[in-house]
């Protein structure tokens, strides 16, 4: 089943809700910003309803969940292209995609939401992250927020999912730079439900035994960094397809360890291959934000 408008879309987060309705949300490039767009559809993917959310800016939906009350709530970031600044981005509608509320929340150096889970003792926890922090925060049914805390630390880069182990407990699952190669390495965070990061901090390096290239910065401004960790590695091919999988950039013959290219992209997502020497390929998401 595929489901498009006029403009290119991508879906970022899917939930099955407890009448065995399936929702999607992503964001669409109808006109030109990135905007975020919710799919209802039954067990059988029959479409129920959809809507686009168009602004004069960039608002992006990372996550959704429905609530008992088939409630919707998604969460992402919001961009003000006239201001330069990016906040966090949490909505709520009701079952027939109708916006009930719409808030934004610029605490400390949070950019946007990237996971959001209803708390067993009322409320949402949301976790998201900017500048290479990482904060948790917890709203009320109206968007109020309750609190906040910050995991300053600049080597946690990124933030996947948050999920609630116990009535105590949380898990975010993301992503760090503390390895000594300066690549990512997955992470998983348990801290209480105030926000307590300092319970249980695990490291998971597998990039050794996975992927033997590094992309930075991501996200992009200009300029892409494409540095091989292996000596045996080295990198001969460079494209980057966009969301259709067109090819709009390609370098060949490259024959080096480490590799800048000035793509001069669009705003916006892309995947970038990089191919060895032995025609051996990797494959690596990236987003461009001019």
């Amino acid at each position: 089943v595929s489901f498009s408008s006029t403009g290119d879309e991508f879906s970022s987060s899917i939930f099955k809700s407890i009448d065995n309705r399936i929702i999607l949300t992503g964001n669409s490039y109808a006109p030109s910003y990135p905007n975020k767009f919710l799919i209802k559809t039954d067990s059988s993917l029959n479409l129920i309803r959809d809507s686009l959310f168009y602004y004069n800016a960039i608002n992006t939906s990372n996550a959704v969940i429905e609530n008992p009350n088939h409630e919707i709530l998604v969460t992402g970031q919001l961009w003000d292209t006239i201001q330069h600044t990016r906040t966090l981005m949490i909505a709520k509608f009701d079952s027939s995609l109708t916006r009930i509320w719409e808030k934004s929340y610029s605490l400390d150096s949070l950019e946007g939401g990237a996971s959001i889970i209803q708390s067993t003792s009322g409320g949402y926890y949301v976790i998201g992250g900017g500048n290479g922090n990482i904060e948790l925060m917890k709203i009320d049914e109206d968007g109020n927020l309750t609190y906040s805390k910050l995991l300053d630390d600049s080597g946690h880069s990124s933030v996947i999912e948050l999920i609630q182990i116990s009535p105590n407990k949380l898990a975010i699952l993301g992503s760090s730079t503390y390895n000594t190669h300066g690549a990512c390495d997955i992470h998983l965070i348990i801290c209480d439900t105030l926000g307590n990061f300092n319970t249980e901090i695990k490291e998971y390096n597998i990039l050794n035994a996975n992927h033997y290239f590094v992309v930075y910065p991501n996200p992009i401004t200009n300029f892409i960094y494409i540095k091989s960790i292996s000596p045996e590695r080295i990198i001969n091919r460079i494209t980057i397809f966009n969301l259709s999988g067109k090819i709009i950039y390609q370098k060949d013959n490259i024959n080096s360890l480490l590799e800048m290219i000035n793509t001069e992209l669009t705003l916006g997502v892309y995947t970038i291959q990089i191919a060895d020497i032995k025609d051996k390929k990797e494959y690596y998401k990236i987003i461009i934000q001019n």
